[in-house]
């Protein structure tokens, strides 16, 4: 509890304090119960970790949150310094994913949505600015987030640029686009 209104919610963006709440719910509670944080140990992480190692980079990622609260819990003074028993537990290996649709999958989707946008039933018929936003997605290769929150005053037309002020990858990113984009 401490961890989330002492730190997650003060400093981190609201999508990553969602994140947070769901893997403490979830994953931690279940794992760990009412125990004190100055009670459990390295073997209780490890099996958090190992019971999820078909998902790897999502057991990183709940390696990485635990390792902070510990960090935390030794700063707040809840446990010893260098106590943190996070530490020396070896990640599961990840490697970077990029995923690009083919021309066929391309065309597929395009064709999909032009159908959804000339639907004759209302309920499979999708707005002309949702086909837009599906459009702008595939043109710019964005995360739904990014164009949601996207304003006017971020975007350049004459240049073909958008400035992302809170991308996930980086604060103030340059986004260039492309002349469908612009359109």
């Amino acid at each position: 509890k401490r961890y989330l209104s002492d730190y997650a919610k003060p400093k981190k963006k609201h999508r990553s304090v969602v994140e947070d709440e769901r893997i403490i719910e979830t994953i931690l509670l279940p794992e760990l119960g009412t125990r004190k944080v100055f009670a459990i140990g390295r073997s209780d992480i490890e099996r958090i970790h190992r019971k999820m190692e078909k998902t790897p980079i999502y057991a990183n990622r709940v390696l990485a949150l635990l390792s902070k609260m510990f960090n935390l819990a030794e700063a707040w003074e809840e446990r010893p310094p260098f106590s943190n028993p996070c530490r020396h537990i070896d990640r599961y290996p990840e490697s970077e994913r990029r995923r690009y649709l083919t021309g066929e999958e391309l065309a597929r989707l395009s064709a999909a949505i032009k159908i959804a946008e000339t639907a004759e039933e209302p309920e499979e018929r999708i707005t002309p600015h949702h086909a837009l936003l599906f459009r702008l997605l595939l043109f710019t290769g964005c995360r739904l987030n990014e164009i949601l929150t996207l304003r006017w005053e971020n975007i350049d037309l004459d240049r073909g640029t958008a400035i992302l002020p809170q991308s996930k990858t980086e604060d103030n990113k340059t986004l260039f686009l492309s002349t469908p984009a612009v359109s």
